[in-house]
């Protein structure tokens, strides 16, 4: 199985994007690190969609000091 995931992050503090941007390759270690601990059907399961991206989300402001994201939104999420 394999995951392609294409997320869009939201705030209203520009510092939590130039910050993100600095820090890309830590927050995608621990975005993969957090999904790797998921099973299958954990990923697929609609019905807990809102409480992985809280996960998600909870995940990668943890990797910022300056700023964080109040949103997050999927634009691709393809399992096989």
């Amino acid at each position: 199985r394999f995951l392609v995931l294409e997320i869009g992050l939201e705030s209203v503090d520009v510092k939590a994007v130039e910050e993100a941007k600095s820090k890309e390759i830590r927050m995608r270690d621990a975005l993969i690190s957090l999904l790797t601990k998921k099973t299958p059907e954990e990923l697929l399961d609609v019905s807990k969609r809102a409480n992985l991206k809280k996960e998600i989300l909870d995940t990668l402001n943890r990797k910022l000091s300056k700023a964080k994201f109040h949103s997050i939104y999927f634009n691709k999420f393809i399992m096989q």
